[in-house]
């Protein structure tokens, strides 16, 4: 398939550089002006540029020299097959969806507030995600996986529509997810399309936009079982109708998974019971792990927002910080600490002890209950750490940091 979009202007323009090894500010003094002319609606280019010498990188057309930002051009006649290709194909409209239109600054800026990440990890996570396309957020519960991974389409620019969320389970199975023969009302068979059959089938047809597919609990399912063949159409270097192949209910029709489609799975590493994931799998996915983010300034002021006082928000995050750092990790591991999605509430906390009393004794308490199952006297202790206590507490009327 030959480039598009900004790889496409990337590339043509790397050539026109004309240089066997040059450095990003050799390239921004060139072309930065022009490419921001032409795409007006990216308020982000030179991350953007970046984001391509990456995916170029990939495709063993470039290769990092050093940390000063330069590249050497390798694989010339790599280069001259790819510029037969772009001769060969008509220039398409790209659609506002489409990745490479990322969403302007402002809409950027609210996103990346939602997220209780520093926004340096954000575009991290980004660029990974763009270049492997495939990842998994790992963490312990309540640190806001499925919540960060729809947000991240977003950032990419993908619209809610294109973007589609399963969650696994120990009776999932391939029939549920690719394709697979269900009963009829009159007893009877028929061969029916699964979900991720399905999404496919739509990213075929709309090449020019982006598509997220999630998969919340992904370490809930067997997933040699769900995945079947597409185990290997799922790597990147495996994508595209070339790498098209039979599926076990459908030899007639081959399959293939497009370029356009991303994945991201979610996975609960407090879950004892459940297994890890595949070793197969696993090396076709980058992993990305989610901590509390009670330490993190857009946590604070989404609390701040939702009334509740400096002093309060501190005194909270001291309890389940230290619960996290001196009894839960010592006794599990990081895997296992509370995450600070309890404490992200819709609407504004006019009570503060009954809103956190009410998250403690009813979502949180019940947890422990399990980490600590046989020891009820630790358990006991605890929960008195986590008490609120008259003095504990500042009145939010008296508290004058609010």
């Amino acid at each position: 398939m030959a480039y598009k979009g900004w790889t496409k202007d990337i590339f043509l323009r790397i050539k026109k550089l004309d240089k066997d090894i040059f450095t990003s500010k050799d390239f921004y003094n060139a072309f930065l002006k022009e490419l921001e002319k032409i795409h007006s609606n990216n308020k982000n280019v030179k991350p953007t540029i970046l984001r391509e010498f990456q995916n170029l990188r990939d495709d063993n057309l470039l290769e990092f020299v050093d940390n000063n930002g330069t590249y050497k051009v390798i694989n010339k006649s790599k280069w001259e097959e790819e510029l037969n290709k772009l001769s060969e194909t008509p220039d398409k409209k790209i659609s506002n969806n489409n990745i490479d239109n990322n969403p302007n600054t402002n809409d950027v800026n609210k996103i990346k507030k939602e997220i209780f990440l520093p926004d340096e990890e954000i575009d991290k996570i980004l660029e990974l995600i763009k270049r492997k396309k495939n990842v998994i957020f790992q963490g312990p519960p309540g640190v806001g996986k499925t919540f960060i991974a729809k947000k991240m389409g977003n950032l990419m620019g993908i619209k809610d529509d294109n973007i589609e969320i399963v969650q696994f389970h120990q009776s999932y199975s391939y029939e549920d997810f690719i394709i697979g023969y269900r009963p009829t009302e009159n007893g009877s068979f028929i061969l029916k399309k699964g979900i991720f059959y399905k999404f496919i089938e739509k990213a075929k047809k709309d090449p020019e936009n982006s598509y997220l597919f999630i998969i919340d609990e992904i370490n809930r399912g067997n997933l040699s079982k769900i995945f079947g063949e597409l185990m290997m159409l799922i790597e990147k270097d495996k994508r595209g109708e070339k790498n098209k192949i039979s599926l076990t209910y459908n030899e007639n029709k081959k399959f293939y998974i497009p370029e356009n489609v991303y994945i991201i799975g979610t996975m609960n590493t407090a879950d004892r019971s459940l297994a890890m994931v595949d070793y197969a799998l696993r090396r076709r996915f980058s992993f990305v792990t989610i901590k509390p983010a009670f330490s993190n300034n857009k946590f604070e002021d989404f609390l701040k927002n939702k009334r509740i006082s400096v002093g309060n928000i501190n005194k909270l995050r001291n309890k389940i910080e230290n619960l996290n750092n001196k009894e839960i990790k010592e006794a599990f591991g990081e895997g296992f600490e509370i995450g600070h999605s309890y404490f992200v509430s819709e609407n504004n906390i006019d009570d503060f002890k009954y809103w956190y009393n009410d998250i403690i004794k009813y979502e949180i308490l019940p947890l422990l209950e399990e980490y600590w199952f046989n020891d009820p006297e630790k358990l006991e202790e605890i929960r008195k750490k986590l008490d609120i206590e008259e003095k504990d507490w500042l009145d939010e009327q008296n508290d004058e940091s609010k």
